[in-house]
Protein backbone atom coordinates (compact mmCIF):
# COMPACT_ATOMS: atom_id res chain seq x y z
CA UNK A 1 0.00 0.00 0.00
CA UNK A 2 0.77 3.39 -0.81
CA UNK A 3 0.05 6.76 0.29
CA UNK A 4 -2.03 8.72 -2.13
CA UNK A 5 -2.18 12.66 -0.98
CA UNK A 6 -6.11 13.62 -0.18
CA UNK A 7 -5.33 17.45 0.98
CA UNK A 8 -1.77 19.26 1.62
CA UNK A 9 -2.92 22.19 3.49
CA UNK A 10 -0.99 25.41 4.46
CA UNK A 11 -2.21 27.92 7.25
CA UNK A 12 -0.01 30.90 7.67
CA UNK A 13 -1.08 31.31 11.65
CA UNK A 14 0.27 31.25 14.87
CA UNK A 15 -0.57 27.52 15.42
CA UNK A 16 -2.89 27.53 18.61
CA UNK A 17 -1.20 26.48 22.02
CA UNK A 18 -4.76 25.58 24.02
CA UNK A 19 -5.22 21.99 24.03
CA UNK A 20 -8.11 19.50 24.24
CA UNK A 21 -6.55 18.47 27.67
CA UNK A 22 -6.88 21.74 29.12
CA UNK A 23 -9.63 20.96 31.29
CA UNK A 24 -11.68 22.95 33.97
CA UNK A 25 -13.37 21.21 36.82
CA UNK A 26 -15.87 22.43 39.32
CA UNK A 27 -17.00 20.23 41.81
CA UNK A 28 -21.35 20.06 42.47
CA UNK A 29 -22.38 18.12 45.44
CA UNK A 30 -19.45 16.59 46.00
CA UNK A 31 -18.68 14.83 42.49
CA UNK A 32 -16.44 17.24 40.13
CA UNK A 33 -17.34 18.02 36.71
CA UNK A 34 -14.94 19.03 33.99
CA UNK A 35 -15.78 21.23 31.02
CA UNK A 36 -13.76 22.70 28.01
CA UNK A 37 -12.17 25.89 29.31
CA UNK A 38 -13.07 29.05 26.49
CA UNK A 39 -10.03 29.82 25.80
CA UNK A 40 -9.67 26.14 24.36
CA UNK A 41 -13.09 26.18 22.75
CA UNK A 42 -12.24 29.98 20.51
CA UNK A 43 -8.77 28.09 19.79
CA UNK A 44 -10.71 24.67 18.71
CA UNK A 45 -13.60 27.09 16.39
CA UNK A 46 -10.86 29.34 15.09
CA UNK A 47 -8.90 26.38 13.69
CA UNK A 48 -12.09 24.42 12.30
CA UNK A 49 -12.97 27.73 10.54
CA UNK A 50 -9.89 27.98 8.78
CA UNK A 51 -10.08 24.40 7.92
CA UNK A 52 -13.77 24.68 6.57
CA UNK A 53 -12.29 25.26 3.05
CA UNK A 54 -10.04 22.34 2.52
CA UNK A 55 -12.77 19.71 3.74
CA UNK A 56 -12.89 16.81 0.92
CA UNK A 57 -16.39 15.63 -0.70
CA UNK A 58 -16.17 12.30 1.57
CA UNK A 59 -14.11 11.16 4.04
CA UNK A 60 -11.70 8.56 3.86
CA UNK A 61 -12.93 4.90 4.86
CA UNK A 62 -9.60 3.19 5.04
CA UNK A 63 -6.05 3.73 6.98
CA UNK A 64 -4.99 7.54 6.78
CA UNK A 65 -1.39 9.19 6.49
CA UNK A 66 -0.82 12.50 8.77
CA UNK A 67 2.04 14.86 8.18
CA UNK A 68 1.89 18.09 10.47
CA UNK A 69 4.08 20.87 11.38
CA UNK A 70 3.59 23.59 14.20
CA UNK A 71 5.94 26.07 13.43
CA UNK A 72 4.96 29.06 16.05
CA UNK A 73 6.40 32.15 15.37
CA UNK A 74 8.89 33.99 17.84
CA UNK A 75 11.59 36.57 17.67
CA UNK A 76 13.94 35.37 20.49
CA UNK A 77 17.26 34.71 18.64
CA UNK A 78 18.47 31.94 21.06
CA UNK A 79 14.92 29.96 19.86
CA UNK A 80 15.76 29.95 16.80
CA UNK A 81 19.15 28.66 16.96
CA UNK A 82 17.82 25.33 18.61
CA UNK A 83 14.68 25.60 15.63
CA UNK A 84 12.51 22.63 17.44
CA UNK A 85 10.38 23.69 20.36
CA UNK A 86 10.50 21.77 23.27
CA UNK A 87 8.15 23.62 25.70
CA UNK A 88 4.58 23.12 26.16
CA UNK A 89 1.90 22.93 25.26
CA UNK A 90 2.99 18.56 24.63
CA UNK A 91 3.20 18.30 20.67
CA UNK A 92 0.95 14.88 21.29
CA UNK A 93 -1.89 17.17 22.70
CA UNK A 94 -1.68 19.57 20.03
CA UNK A 95 -2.26 17.05 16.91
CA UNK A 96 -5.27 15.52 19.40
CA UNK A 97 -6.87 18.33 18.95
CA UNK A 98 -6.41 18.78 15.34
CA UNK A 99 -7.39 15.26 14.91
CA UNK A 100 -10.92 15.53 16.87
CA UNK A 101 -11.31 18.73 14.86
CA UNK A 102 -10.59 16.76 11.10
CA UNK A 103 -12.62 13.89 12.28
CA UNK A 104 -15.51 16.42 13.17
CA UNK A 105 -15.45 17.95 9.39
CA UNK A 106 -15.03 14.59 7.60
CA UNK A 107 -11.59 14.16 6.66
CA UNK A 108 -12.20 10.38 8.23
CA UNK A 109 -14.91 9.40 10.02
CA UNK A 110 -12.55 8.12 12.89
CA UNK A 111 -9.17 9.16 14.39
CA UNK A 112 -8.57 5.55 14.87
CA UNK A 113 -8.29 5.42 11.44
CA UNK A 114 -4.73 7.07 11.21
CA UNK A 115 -2.18 4.92 10.80
CA UNK A 116 0.94 6.76 10.68
CA UNK A 117 1.84 10.06 11.59
CA UNK A 118 4.38 12.32 11.65
CA UNK A 119 4.54 15.72 13.41
CA UNK A 120 6.72 18.80 14.47
CA UNK A 121 6.51 21.43 16.70
CA UNK A 122 9.57 24.03 15.67
CA UNK A 123 10.03 28.07 16.45
CA UNK A 124 10.23 29.94 13.18
CA UNK A 125 10.59 33.92 12.43
CA UNK A 126 7.33 35.06 13.37
CA UNK A 127 6.29 36.49 9.86
CA UNK A 128 7.03 32.40 9.00
CA UNK A 129 4.41 30.51 11.75
CA UNK A 130 2.05 28.47 9.98
CA UNK A 131 0.30 25.15 10.61
CA UNK A 132 1.11 22.49 7.16
CA UNK A 133 -1.36 19.31 7.34
CA UNK A 134 -0.82 17.14 4.91
CA UNK A 135 -3.82 14.18 4.67
CA UNK A 136 -2.87 10.57 2.97
CA UNK A 137 -5.06 8.04 2.40
CA UNK A 138 -3.55 3.92 1.76
CA UNK A 139 -4.18 2.49 -1.53
CA UNK A 140 -3.58 -0.60 -3.13
CA UNK A 141 -0.95 -0.17 -6.11
CA UNK A 142 -1.01 -2.70 -8.78
CA UNK A 143 2.37 -4.26 -9.19
CA UNK A 144 3.42 -3.53 -12.14
CA UNK A 145 4.41 -7.54 -13.25
CA UNK A 146 0.57 -7.83 -12.81
CA UNK A 147 0.07 -4.94 -15.09
CA UNK A 148 1.91 -6.58 -18.21
CA UNK A 149 -0.36 -9.96 -18.15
Amino acid sequence: MEPKLIKAIYLPIDPPTRTAQQKGVRVVHGHPHFFEKKEVSQAKAILKDQLLKFVPDEPIKGAVRIDVTFAFGTKDKKKLRNEYRTSRPDLDNLFKSLADILSELGFFNDDSQISSLMLRKLWVPVEDAHLSITVSEYVEVEDAAEKET
